[in-house]
């Protein structure tokens, strides 16, 4: 059983109260991983080119996650051993000594890790209850015969008639998400969507050169993640905040807009043209907001200066170094340089504060 806790200040003096989150499940069992791996380590050149190599197979079962329950039991959900998982992949690190002399040295080194996972058998049930009211796509955990992290939108067909947003489903015909009056899941199933990939990075390379030049020190640091994808947040009437997109003022208004825009207009209860929110998520997941989420980092340069050991010694000084570093100085997006795949919510396109550049400037010593 899990609980959640909190005080309720409705009372005075405050009382705490706890939520059941998840009902107790006696059948659950710890997860289990089977793990293989084969390294090799090597040298060539009297050191001047080393490194590792590493594969590893991880053969996960009784993955723990959300299970949908008889909503008659008190809860549309609870903890169970819902999917075995497959991890495979090999990581590398290689170390260069280009040049190595008295007053000067480079070293450059390359890390690297490639992942493929693949969720081999997932327990799913269609959600019910609260969960019914919440977009299908959006609760997607695990899926068989698909990476962790999957993500999936929709075959956006564009705006009807009357404004309302229309995807083609599984069988090809076109068709709103839902057609209820509040809206739902138990129009829709994964089958009526695509598959556009995992929000995992599949490959993460690190570049590292260090240079160092009598007294001085100089380093920086290249990150590239790559292998994976994100949602972006679709052009909306409704959003007034500072992520607002000026290619939402070209939303539908009146019949003939279908032509020129596929954006819908706003949802006003009793006219013959509503559509439920629910319906809008066929637009606002639309196979078209997906995007590539590779892209290039440089993480940090960093600049260093030893003081020599005879004057650090006049002052019962040791080890003293004067340090400047620039961290997220440069950053480029393969598919939109606009966007920080590092801040934004890769499954729902929710954009959060960059990372900032930052400067930095530190003294170090042992006294």
């Amino acid at each position: 059983m899990i609980l959640s806790s909190g005080l309720n200040y409705s009372y005075f003096p405050f009382e705490r109260y706890y939520d059941v989150i998840s009902p107790e499940n006696s059948a659950m069992r710890w997860e289990r991983t089977a793990t293989y791996n084969l390294g090799l380590d090597f040298s060539l050149w009297n050191y001047r080119l080393s490194g590792s190599l590493d594969y590893y197979y991880k053969n996960s079962t009784d993955v723990i996650g959300l299970l949908s329950s008889d909503p008659t039991s008190g809860f549309n959900s609870y903890n169970a051993n819902t999917a075995s998982i497959i991890n495979n992949g090999f990581e590398m690190q290689i170390t260069s000594n280009n040049i190595l002399s008295d007053r000067f040295s480079w070293k450059t080194q390359l890390t690297g890790s490639f992942n493929f996972n693949k969720v081999k058998e997932v327990m799913t049930a269609q959600p019910s209850g609260v969960e019914g009211l919440i977009p299908l796509i959006s609760q997607i955990e695990y899926v068989a015969e698909k990476p962790i992290g999957a993500l999936y939108a929709y075959n956006y067909a564009g705006l009807n008639d009357k404004g309302q947003p229309e995807i083609i489903d599984k069988n090809g015909n076109r068709r709103m998400v839902s057609t209820s009056t509040s809206g739902g899941n138990s129009e829709i199933s994964i089958d009526d969507m695509v598959y556009m990939g995992t929000t995992t990075p599949k490959y993460v390379l690190g570049l590292n050169n260090q240079f160092s030049l009598r007294q001085f020190d100089l380093s920086f640091l290249f990150m590239y993640y790559g292998g994976h994808v994100m949602r972006t947040q679709a052009p909306d009437p409704y959003v007034t905040n500072r992520s607002f997109n000026s290619e939402a003022l070209n939303y539908w208004k009146e019949s003939g807009d279908e032509t020129n825009t596929d954006i819908p207009g706003f949802m006003v209860v009793g006219d013959p043209n509503y559509f439920n929110a629910y319906s809008k998520t066929g637009y606002t997941y639309a196979k078209k907001f997906v995007k590539n989420a590779d892209f290039i980092r440089l993480r940090d340069i960093v600049l260093t200066y030893r003081i020599k050991e005879e004057l650090s010694n006049k002052f019962h000084l040791s080890n003293t170094m004067i340090r400047f570093q620039a961290q997220n100085l440069f950053k480029y997006t393969f598919s939109d340089n606009s966007i920080d795949p590092d801040a934004i919510d890769r499954n729902s396109g929710v954009r959060t504060l960059p990372r900032p550049t930052m400067f930095s400037f530190s003294l170090y010593t042992n006294f």
